[in-house]
């Protein structure tokens, strides 16, 4: 089975990312990501990973949406236009 390729964490990241993976006020992704993070890097096995993330979406929540669809699509539209513009900068398009 392969491993998780190992992250080398200085000492303050390390402890960084322990006390977000513990915080009680912190966000759920955050801490999630922190555990993901630190699983990693104590080089655990991919599988492990996958079996602990599986773990906590067992009762997984839909996303509720809470901008209305107008303003969603004008967003969308903005960020082409940003993008179509950096596109041609890099004459890519």
């Amino acid at each position: 089975m392969k491993t998780a390729p190992t992250n080398v964490l200085s000492d303050d990241e390390r402890k960084l990312l322990a006390t977000w993976s513990r915080g009680r006020s912190t966000p759920a992704r955050l801490v999630l990501r922190a555990k993901i993070v630190l699983a990693a890097a104590e080089g655990k096995l991919i599988q492990a990973i996958m079996d602990y993330i599986q773990q906590h979406n067992r009762s997984p929540k839909p996303f509720m949406w809470r901008a209305k669809a107008d303003k969603i699509l004008a967003k969308v539209q903005r960020i082409r236009k940003v993008l179509d513009k950096m596109l041609k900068t890099l004459d890519i398009l």
